[in-house]
């Protein structure tokens, strides 16, 4: 709980930029419930992925299945936009950043992520989501020219700081005595292994 509560605040110090004060004028719009209905959402995914009914599928096939069913939910709205505004086809030099974009923030990280989830679970992959702020940090400095502020520092080493508190095995730094019939590692040592 220290570990996640740590990280927690390291975000908060990124988003809010070191200014708490901000927090005594926030206003919430439409946005933000979306938001917040899209990470209620994605928590919920993220736990009931691991139910024994979707282990005998492989994880690409059932990201395929996430995929058309995202594809699906959306084209009402396509349908929508082409009939009210129209809709045009990107040029051509935007198809290798759409190409980036659907490969690095959707193939690549949600397939690791379903990846991770099967491996160690939803309460520890999940850990691993305050990092977005992070790279947002490191990419917005090299891409963008954003200078890295005090507040930044604070925030990635409280981030940082956070996840590797409650990642951390602590059965390998914790304290048992030896077994003394089996002359080395307890069987509580090795439970904890």
């Amino acid at each position: 709980m220290i570990g996640v509560t740590l990280a927690f605040f390291g975000v908060v110090v990124i988003v809010l930029r070191g200014n708490f004060a901000v927090l005594s004028g926030l206003q919430l719009n439409i946005g933000d419930v979306l938001i917040g209905v899209a990470a209620f959402s994605w928590a919920a995914y993220s736990v009931l992925y691991k139910r024994p009914q979707l282990k005998s599928l492989s994880n690409l096939a059932l990201f395929g299945i996430i995929a058309w069913a995202g594809a699906l939910s959306i084209l009402p709205a396509v349908f929508f936009l082409g009939l009210t505004i129209g809709l045009d086809l990107p040029k051509t030099d935007a198809w290798l950043r759409i190409f980036g974009l659907v490969f690095l923030s959707s193939i690549a990280a949600f397939g690791l992520f379903q990846y991770g989830i099967r491996s160690i679970g939803a309460s520890v992959s999940g850990l691993f989501m305050y990092l977005m702020p992070v790279y947002g940090v490191f990419l917005a400095i090299a891409f963008l020219g954003e200078a890295l502020e005090r507040f930044h520092t604070i925030g990635i080493l409280a981030v940082l700081t956070g996840v590797v508190l409650a990642t951390f095995p602590i059965g390998l730094i914790a304290f048992y005595p030896k077994d003394p019939k089996a002359g080395n590692v307890s069987n509580n040592q090795k439970a904890a292994l």
